[in-house]
């Protein structure tokens, strides 16, 4: 019966392990959609649609800190700097933008927010 659940389980093991990296290139071939989309959006100004698609990156990879970065760009071009640095502090340390994004929180906080005491805590 041990050898019968080994015989069921090693094939399932190895398709697991052989469909890590087709589900690794879908997933970045849908990231750079997403990149790709964001950046149109950006460079024709059209930032509801930055923002939606930042927020739908978001909804598909909430670790994103590129969407982040982007939903950011497109909240303080419509002028809504507390949402745009709230986005920004989403952005996780082992991001690689990290150290840009909590500058430019600290930025949008402390001189366009006027809140010193949360732009102190950011820094």
């Amino acid at each position: 019966s041990r050898a019968l659940w080994i015989l069921l389980l090693v094939p399932v093991a190895i398709g697991a392990v052989a469909a890590k990296p087709a589900y690794d290139a879908w997933h970045l071939r849908r990231q750079e959609a997403f990149r790709a989309a964001c950046r149109e959006a950006s460079s024709i100004k059209d930032w509801p649609q930055l923002e939606t698609l930042a927020n739908d990156w978001l909804a598909w990879d909430a670790a994103s800190g590129d969407a982040r970065m982007y939903l950011a760009d497109a909240l303080v071009q419509q002028g809504r700097i507390e949402p745009a640095a709230d986005a920004l502090g989403g952005v996780s340390d082992d991001y690689s933008k990290a150290l840009q994004a909590l500058v430019i929180r600290g930025d949008l906080l402390f001189s366009v927010a006027h809140l010193p005491f949360q732009a102190e805590e950011n820094w």
